[in-house]
């Protein structure tokens, strides 16, 4: 059984780095390449797209395509460690001293894994259906980074946090529930409403003043939340503009 070539081309990198350094054209194009075949993977799914396939997409020759990534597993765990590692980032940021600490979190753990019109955006869409496509070599690297991840998103439940950014066990309520707490009871305060009387049976609740947030162990499926607002959200939307 041979090596794999994205194998000896990290353990190449390593030996080396000097040598696979880019120019800063080469650098742009390389950037330009991500952008594009993120969006690709994410609108057709990476079971769909053949290397070759992508290389003529980008209208360029496969050898060119893989002077930067050797194949399309390498190509698909750039775009997965890319966005957790700027996800990790905006939800380090802010200091444990900052009062609205964990409303910023939240926000910006909704700016990195939603659009504005409620469906996952491209590179989370890649995380969430794709991740369990790559070989084990590729996955431990992003581990490390999820375990990471899931430390800033649960504090001490770190094991918790990990599984919920498991495409399986995926429970963005969960998440959002824990980071935006404050807001969370903010609402509840400002939407409540007043107690009836004590000789009156309370009215049954309507199937819409229900979410998820009440019940965030509920078994909700990826894509089809329900915030405090009430309103549903779809699981796909169009792709942001670039």
């Amino acid at each position: 059984m041979t090596t794999p070539d994205r194998i000896l081309r990290a353990k190449a990198q390593d030996r080396d780095p000097s040598h696979f350094a880019l120019t800063e054209r080469q650098r742009q194009r390389h950037e330009r390449v991500v952008a594009i075949s993120q969006y690709l993977i994410a609108e057709e799914g990476c079971q769909n797209i053949t290397f070759r396939g992508l290389a003529r997409a980008l209208r360029m020759s496969t050898a060119a395509l893989r002077f930067h990534f050797v194949d399309m597993e390498a190509l698909l765990a750039e775009i997965i460690r890319r966005h957790l590692r700027k996800l990790s980032a905006a939800l380090g940021k802010y200091e444990p001293t900052d009062p609205h600490r964990q409303q910023k979190r939240r926000a910006a753990y909704l700016a990195y894994t939603r659009t504005p019109l409620g469906g996952f955006t491209e590179a989370h869409l890649v995380l969430v259906r794709d991740f369990h496509t790559l070989p084990d070599d590729e996955r431990k690297g992003i581990e490390i980074i999820r375990r990471g991840l899931g430390k800033l998103l649960a504090g001490d439940q770190a094991d918790e946090a990990f599984l919920l950014l498991d495409a399986p066990f995926l429970d963005a309520a969960a998440i959002e529930a824990r980071l935006g707490t404050p807001v969370l009871q903010a609402h509840k305060l400002q939407t409540q409403k007043p107690e009836p009387p004590q000789n009156q049976p309370a009215p049954p609740a309507k199937p819409e003043e229900m979410n998820a947030w009440n019940n965030p162990g509920s078994g909700e499926k990826p894509g089809n939340w329900i915030f405090t607002s009430g309103i549903p959200i779809n699981s796909r939307a169009p792709p942001l503009a670039a």
